[in-house]
């Protein structure tokens, strides 16, 4: 019986789950944000979805002690998390090969001389979760340091949120029509790795009741550069089939290449971010499209930067942008989702004040908006929205007092 968490299994379930959503890390106990039940309203403010084991187990348990929701590791992947379900049964099944092929090693070979030839024939399946160019490196998140060691350790809560998905985009699509291939060996710029546009995604489909209906409902345009992924599509990432279906699929670009991109689903709550390997401190749409010399404004999502009314815009997608990325610019301005409903944004808001950002507060009376996007569903202009991000900016100890003032 186990007393302690699988290191696979922690690391795909600190994978799946971002950040800011994950309390205790403990070693046979790790809490989130339910992301089945919302906490009943109280989201990012409880951690009660949790995988555990016991003494007694044979393997970890899935349970949310809200909404009652269970299940095990392998069923909660496979509903929940399709893209990394796959990558996670190669690597645990290559884990158990290893395991195999070692107690054969450890036999004496007088005995079992015809059992360990045999183990060392057997293939060990590639996860393609290579996060760089050389073997067991460690990434730390923050300074973007790596260790070229070899050294084998169980990987740290920080160690496993800073990895990109590992899905590569130079695997040919599946389609019917074999479009041409993406590069093999991603073009390094200076450490940023670009592909071409992965193949098998198609133009947005128009009209009222699609995808570019959807977004037109939410009060934005549809860009140039988006893409879309039909029901039941699949694609194909370091030879593991990705399911991808029904999402819309937004770039994220240095000039036409790609070096990631946000899946975007249209008819319920749900998004991923796929990363280039080698990319994971990148995680920010429209990074290479702004004046790095002006005024940039950092919202929370993609939808948020278009409904804002500004033009030197970037997201950061859920994820704290890093602390390289935000010294690139010279004038970082932080447009987080409104302190005065949201205790995250309040708690991140007093984070970057006492820094030294510039942060824009939402003003009195809008506690009923949760973000930019909200205001623009009800057809707000841009205009006045761009013009009360400008009037609320604050910093310094003004801005850590106007911010303490909030009860959220």
């Amino acid at each position: 019986m186990a007393q302690y968490l699988d290191e696979i299994d922690k690391k795909y379930w600190l994978m799946v789950h971002p950040y800011d959503t994950v309390g205790n890390v403990g070693p046979a106990d790790i809490s989130v944000c339910c992301p089945i039940c919302h906490e009943g309203g109280s989201w990012m403010r409880k951690h009660r979805l949790h995988l555990y084991i016991k003494s007694s187990y044979d393997n970890a348990a899935v349970k949310c002690f809200n909404c009652e929701y269970s299940t095990n590791l392998y069923g909660y992947l496979k509903e929940n998390h399709p893209n990394e379900f796959s990558l996670y049964v190669n690597e645990k099944r290559g884990a158990g090969l290893k395991t195999l092929k070692s107690i054969f090693k450890n036999k004496d070979n007088d005995h079992y001389p015809d059992q360990e030839k045999g183990m060392d024939e057997i293939p060990i399946f590639d996860t393609g979760l290579n996060f760089d160019q050389k073997p067991a490196q460690k990434i730390d998140i923050q300074n973007d340091n790596i260790n070229d060691g070899h050294e084998e350790k169980a990987l740290t809560k920080d160690e496993i949120m800073s990895f990109s998905s590992g899905l590569d985009f130079g695997a040919p699509s599946v389609s019917s029509t074999q479009p041409p291939k993406a590069p093999k060996t991603p073009i390094n710029d200076e450490g940023l790795f670009l592909v071409t546009e992965p193949p098998g995604f198609t133009d947005m489909p128009s009209g009222p009741g699609g995808p570019s209906g959807y977004i037109e409902n939410r009060g934005i345009e549809v860009q140039s550069d988006w893409r879309y992924s039909p029901k039941g599509n699949k694609i194909k990432f370091n030879g593991a089939s990705q399911t991808l279906s029904e999402y819309i699929i937004i770039p994220l670009k240095k000039g036409d290449l790609w070096y990631g991109f946000q899946a975007l689903a249209w008819k319920e709550k749900r998004f991923f971010v796929y990363m280039v390997t080698g990319n994971s401190g990148y995680k920010a749409w429209n990074f290479y499209d702004v004046d790095k010399e002006k005024p940039v404004y950092i919202t929370e999502s993609i939808y948020d930067a278009l409904s804002s009314g500004l033009d030197n815009v970037i997201a950061q997608l859920g994820a704290n942008l890093g602390d390289d990325r935000i010294q690139e610019l010279k004038e970082p301005i932080f447009c987080l989702d409104n302190q005065r409903c949201d205790q995250k944004a309040h708690e991140e808001t007093l984070k970057y004040l006492q820094r030294g950002y510039k942060c824009f507060i939402w003003p009195e009376g809008s506690e009923k908006f949760k973000d930019t996007n909200d205001l623009r569903k009800l057809k707000v202009p841009y205009e006045k929205i761009a013009n009360m991000i400008k009037n609320n900016i604050y910093q310094g100890m003004m801005g850590i007092l106007k911010l303490k003032m909030i009860r959220v």
